[in-house]
This record gives structure tokens, sequence and C-alpha cells, in this order.
């Protein structure tokens, strides 16, 4: 399904637009809410997604005929909203740097001394637009005053039974790549969803049926720098959120979870390539499927990219409205198709990385998994029913150790092109989502074996090497503690390497120098990928030195 636009009041959109909303299915009750249910909605991103909205601002506040304001007032008069005054429940934002608190759910009024999703109040004015020593909050605001002012069930606004919930692992000024699998902040998102202290995602699914109503994601502007400078391909955002994505449904076991991303303040140009970034957003959200953008261009920001408190709560309700009209929802909106398990789920963090076609049907590889289990892998004429099928046809079965990288040689390839589908299963036999790893030819296969062709020395590495094919070495250095990374996280230049650089092949099958030089004393992992003249991509080999 391709990506819905959404983010302006019905009075401000486009006749077409607005037409099509109009057009919109009325969704029938759907699956009944279950008696101990609760709602969950996950929020990821940089400072657009912890919001830079002073709380003071909300327009609720000062808006005595809204039926919910949060800000002021509360208990407002019965007539005006069922049950009593709406609680709810939110993890506190990266901002803070207190273990114990990093993405507890934890229970918050929104009325009264504290109505707020984070405990930091900004020291200097004007920072990021917010007055000095005042409190910030996020779209989550708009999205849970929209929730309760939209037919919810009254169970929903019970004090002592709080049925709304928002996890929100977010860090500001933070890139995708440092958030998935491989970067410096992936620790940091999974420790808020594993987290144990007080309440915690397991602890509630313990004793509510945990409904995931989607993930949130709202991140670009630290991607639109990199880009516009060169420092990752141009092009290759739209890849990489996806992937952050896949790893994001294959934790909560959704693999078709909704999801809504934000798209970054644009302003006719006011920050060098976020349109492009914008572009990448709808297609990525095409390529995931079940996934919505919501648009930047109806909204203000509070300093150059931050959005205001207007904003926070305009798109908060997109979000929620978006949400509201996937096929899946229920007439008040919520959706209950989507349960939490009560433990995250199986995943394959790096499918199988292709190293080398040693010879006849056997093939080096390299595999990561988030949890200890079994890979099969299985080459098919076309796509299997589900993981269970990969297990029965699979010539590859192999043990895992979970977050630990796997090099395993496995039979029953051939040296053509072909299409590889993987899973891994864990205690219990719960599978991971299934991933298709496509096979080209061997169009770079390496003649020679690197680790005895490249040494590490003064300030990088050099030697010869040689491969089977015309085209052109994509390769990059990155400190050793990083784990194996995919052929295309080569090729974009993912995760900021050290050193990165494109080198012509000189002919195929013959023996060319090879050197890195520049880096500082240390260790290092070099990963080449060799690409064909026609676009294919070859093996990846990973190489660990020592520069002195």
């Amino acid at each position: 399904m391709a990506p819905i636009y959404l983010g302006a009041s019905a009075a401000t959109l486009p006749a077409d637009l607005s037409a099509f909303l109009g057009s919109l299915p009325v969704h029938s009750a759907g699956e009944p809410w279950p008696a101990d249910a609760v709602a969950l909605w996950l929020l990821f991103g940089q400072s657009n997604a912890q919001g830079r909205a002073p709380r003071s601002q909300d327009p609720a506040k000062a808006n005595a005929a809204d039926a919910v304001d949060f800000f002021a007032g509360l208990p407002l008069d019965a007539a005006l909203y069922e049950g009593p005054s709406p609680w709810w429940r939110v993890s506190r934002p990266a901002i803070t740097t207190q273990s114990a608190i990093n993405g507890r759910l934890e229970g918050l009024s929104l009325a009264g001394a504290n109505p707020t999703t984070s405990s930091h109040a900004y020291g200097a004015s004007p920072g990021f637009g917010i007055p000095a020593n005042e409190k910030a909050f996020g779209l989550e605001i708009g999205l849970a005053r929209h929730v309760l002012e939209g037919g919810a069930p009254a169970t929903w606004r019970n004090d002592a039974d709080p049925r709304l919930f928002i996890l929100k692992p977010t860090n500001g000024g933070t890139s995708v790549d440092q958030f998935r699998e491989g970067g410096d902040l992936n620790d940091f998102v999974m420790g808020h969803l594993t987290q144990t202290e007080a309440l915690n995602l397991n602890a509630l699914a313990a004793t509510k049926t945990v409904l995931l109503q989607g993930a949130v994601f709202v991140i670009g502007e630290r991607d639109q720098i990199n880009e516009s400078a060169g420092d990752v391909e141009a092009g290759s955002f739209r890849r990489r959120i996806g992937e952050w994505v896949r790893q994001v449904r294959g934790l909560l076991g959704h693999a078709d979870l909704p999801a809504v991303m934000v798209e970054i303040y644009d302003n006719a140009g006011a920050l060098a390539g976020a349109a492009g970034i914008n572009a990448q957003l709808a297609q990525a959200a095409a390529d995931v499927g079940n996934a919505a953008v919501i648009d930047s261009a109806p909204h203000g920001v509070a300093d150059s990219v931050h959005f205001d408190a207007a904003a926070m709560d305009a798109i908060g309700e997109a979000v929620f409205r978006t949400l509201r009209e996937r096929p899946e929802a229920r007439a008040d909106g919520l959706i209950t198709t989507r349960p939490y398990a009560g433990a995250l789920q199986p995943v394959l963090t790096l499918p199988p990385v292709w190293q080398r076609h040693n010879s006849g049907t056997q093939t080096t590889f390299k595999v990561r998994a988030s949890v200890d289990g079994t890979l099969y892998l299985a080459t098919l004429a076309s796509p299997p029913a589900d993981a269970a099928a990969v297990k029965a046809a699979a010539h590859v079965s192999a043990p895992l150790v979970a977050n630990a990288d796997a090099e395993i040689v496995g039979n029953g390839f051939t040296g053509g092109e072909s299409q590889t589908y993987a899973t891994v299963e864990a205690a219990g036999g719960v599978f991971a989502p299934v991933v298709n790893v496509p096979r080209n030819s061997n169009p770079g296969k390496f003649i020679v074996s690197l680790p005895s062709g490249l040494t590490g020395g003064a300030g990088g590495i050099s030697g010869d090497l040689r491969v089977g094919t015309g085209g052109a070495i994509h390769w990059v250095v990155h400190p050793q503690t990083i784990p194996n990374i995919a052929a295309a996280d080569v090729t974009d230049r993912a995760f900021l390497p050290v050193a990165s650089g494109v080198d012509p092949i000189a002919a195929a099958n013959v023996a060319q120098a090879f050197s890195v030089s520049g880096l500082p004393a240390g260790d290092y992992a070099l990963f080449v990928v060799p690409v064909a003249g026609s676009g294919a991509i070859g093996e990846t080999w990973r190489v660990d030195f020592t520069a002195t």
C-alpha cells in the first residue's frame, strides 16, 4: 500500500485529500476489546521524538472548551468526558542519565504539577525554543488527547487502572544507523525494551493483555546532514530506515505492525536535503508496507528544526488519525489484532552475509540473531509459506548464540543466482520472521584470501588482493568493536566509517595493490565488497587489523 499523508486539520486539507479522507470506509466494531487490555504505542527517534515543545504553550491549556485539557483544571466537569481524570503511563525519554529511569514505563498524571513526558527542564534560553527552566513535551501528548476524545472506552480513563502506555526510547541529535542493529545506540533501545526495574514491558504483559497500536518513527534531521555532506551514500536513508523498521517489527513479533513516519521540517528548503529525506520516507513507507507518512508542511517550529507546541499537538493527532484509519482498526480507533507476546521475539539482526563460495555447493557466510537458537536456510524457487516451511526445506542448520557473530560453512548452495530464505528458531519453537537473502552469481568472488594478503602496519593496512571480476572495490574501515555488517552497509558507508573509498578493479583475476593509510594507532575492521560493472554485489570480506 502506498504511504498516506496526513498532518493537517480537515479544514486546511486540500480538496482532493479531504475527499480521499471522506471516502475512507467506516470501520466495524472489530475484535472485542479484552477486559484486561491496555494499548501501547512505541515512539522512536531523535529530538523531535523526544519533544522540544514548552508545556506552557500547549494549545489545549488555554482552551476552556476542550473536552480534555491535560494541563489545567482537571478534573473537568464530568459531563465533558467519561470517567475520572485521564491518567496514562509513559517511559521517560533518553534525556535523563539515570539508568534506573531510562525506558521505565512510569505512571504520570497529565494534570497538576507534572504534565509532561520529560523530567528535564532546559536551563538555557532559548534552548531549542524553550524558555529557561521549563519542561517540554512531544507528540505523545496530542496523541493521548485525541485517543481520549475519540470515543475510547471509559476504562481508558481510570486513574486507578491506567490503560494507555507509550514506550519512548529516544535520543536527540542522532541518526537512524545509531539505533538499528550495529549502531552505538542499539543497546540503549534494547535496554528500554528489556529493562526489568519497576514497571516494565514484560511485567505489564504478565498482568494485562498488551495490544500494540503501532510504532512511530521521528528521525531524519541528522541523516539529511550526513547525506548532504556526503558522509553516507545519497539516497541510502530509504534502505536504512526500512531495515530499522524491520528489526523493530521482528522484535515485537508482528512483521506487519502499523508504522508511522513523521517528516522532518523542510520549510521550502530551510534544511539542505530535507526534501530528499522526506521523499525517502515516503519510499520507505511503501517498501515496508502497512506504513504511512505524516506531512510536516502544515506545522511550525520553535527554532530552525524542532516542532513547536501547536505542531506537537497536531502531529500527535495526525499519528492517531493515521492509525485509526488502518484497515485493522476498530471503530473507536483501537487495534486489537497485534498482541504483545510477553517477551521480545527472535530476530535475524544480521541476515546471512555471503563471505565466499568455497567449491561445489559449499558457501561460508556470517550471521547474527537476537536470541540463542537454531538457524535454518533454504534455497527455494518461490517464497515459503512461513518459517516452518523454511525449516522443513532447509539444507543448512546451525546453532547461534544471542547477539554474537557466527561464521558458518553450509552446503547445498550454487554459484549462480538464487533466492535463499533464512529464519532462526528459539526455545519453545518460536521462529524469527523469514528473511529473503538474494545471492548473485558470484560477481566479485575473491580468488586470494584477504587475511593472508593484507596486513596491518604503520597507520593502516596494505597488501595485494585479487578479485574474479571487473568493476570496483567498495571498502570501509570501522573500529574493531563493530559487529559484522551487510554488504549494503559497506557500499552505503553506513554507521559513519572512519575511512572509506571506492577503488577500480584493475582486471579480473589479477593481483593489485591495496592500502589504507593515515589512521591513528588502534584496532580496526576493514570491510571489502566488490561490485561488478553490472551493479551486482559480490561477497563481503572482513579483515581485522592493528594500525601502529
